[in-house]
């Protein structure tokens, strides 16, 4: 148990659980009997027979301590997705007090190819698509000193970006609708703050941000990246989803936390998964799923019908510490 006791301190040390959590898992290995030794004799005959128990303890003890990683790892994943959403949640409450409110509306100009980028800075992005053709944003902020104004909604050259000057910016926030088909690219990016887009068609999704989660729903896009840390990622198709294209790529990663998918189980859908953790189990509850690989830690599969599937859907899927859940 030293080895477990150490790891566990070490994690303590490193700052990655508390002190409360260390507790925790200390006592649970109180709760696991420990072996009984055996002494060996040191006779010839029996030196044979101690390098044979030598092993067999050896592999005894890695059977045994390999649940308690995958527990503690658990727990780590758990504590650093609690702790950053807790986090992000404190900060932008201590923000709300002092930061000041912007109302943006821009009619959006249809166009092939157009390109829609939000930047927030230590703040949330929710978005919602709608059936109109303008953007309303409510933009939340917090200046260093007098500067920052101008914050603004830009529409040039096939683009359409929230300009501010972000040395001058704490932070930057924002809510609001958006057209639901105008564009071919969404980029929406922040950091330490959670990403939120519902209901919007377009053929290049990109999300980024860290130590907070991402929630897509009911978003129809031919290629997907989705990125964070130290929280989760979560993602609803509905039965009406991937319908404007015949081939998608989805691809989200995060670190010490799980990865959802709810996704609609349609004869006309073929699915493929790729999909890697680290201690931790992988869960795909998807009919007539398929496994060409199956490790445990790692799996590649597809349903049976992927190959003739008039729509075929892949993902890629990356945590560490973390599950990875598919449903239907």
């Amino acid at each position: 148990m030293n080895e477990e006791k150490m790891m566990i301190l070490k994690m303590l040390e490193e700052g990655k659980i508390t002190s409360q959590e260390a507790a925790r898992l200390l006592e649970s290995l109180k709760d696991t009997p420990s072996k009984p030794k055996t002494t060996y004799s040191s006779s010839p005959s029996s030196t044979t027979y101690k390098s044979q128990g030598a092993n067999h303890s050896s592999s005894d003890w890695v059977k045994d301590i390999e649940p308690k990683v995958q527990k503690a790892a658990q727990v780590v994943a758990k504590t650093a997705s609690s702790l950053m959403d807790k986090l992000s949640k404190t900060l932008a409450s201590s923000d709300f007090k002092t930061e000041k409110e912007l109302s943006l509306d821009l009619k959006v100009v249809p166009q092939d190819h157009q390109e829609l980028f939000l930047k927030g800075k230590n703040g949330s992005l929710f978005l919602k698509g709608y059936n109109g053709d303008k953007i309303n944003l409510k933009v939340y902020y917090k200046t260093k000193g007098e500067s920052g104004l101008g914050i603004r909604l830009v529409q040039m050259d096939g683009k359409i970006f929230l300009q501010y000057e972000e040395e001058y910016i704490s932070s930057i926030r924002m809510e609001g609708f958006i057209p639901e088909s105008y564009f071919h690219n969404i980029r929406l990016e922040t950091s330490n703050g959670k990403i939120r887009l519902e209901t919007c068609k377009t053929q290049k999704l990109s999300i980024v941000t860290s130590n907070a989660p991402v929630d897509i729903q009911e978003v129809d896009s031919q290629t997907v990246v989705a990125e964070t840390s130290n929280a989760p990622i979560s993602i609803q198709a509905q039965r009406d989803e991937f319908l404007d294209y015949t081939q998608y790529q989805w691809s989200l990663e995060t670190s010490n936390a799980p990865i959802e998918l709810k996704i609609p189980s349609e004869e006309k859908i073929g699915y493929r998964v790729r999909a890697t953790t680290s201690l931790n189990g992988i869960q795909a509850d998807i009919p007539y799923l398929t496994y060409t690989q199956n490790e445990g830690n790692y799996i590649d599969a597809h349903t049976l019908h992927y190959e003739r599937a008039p729509k075929k859907v892949d993902f890629t899927l990356t945590t560490s510490n973390g599950p990875i859940v598919l449903k239907s």
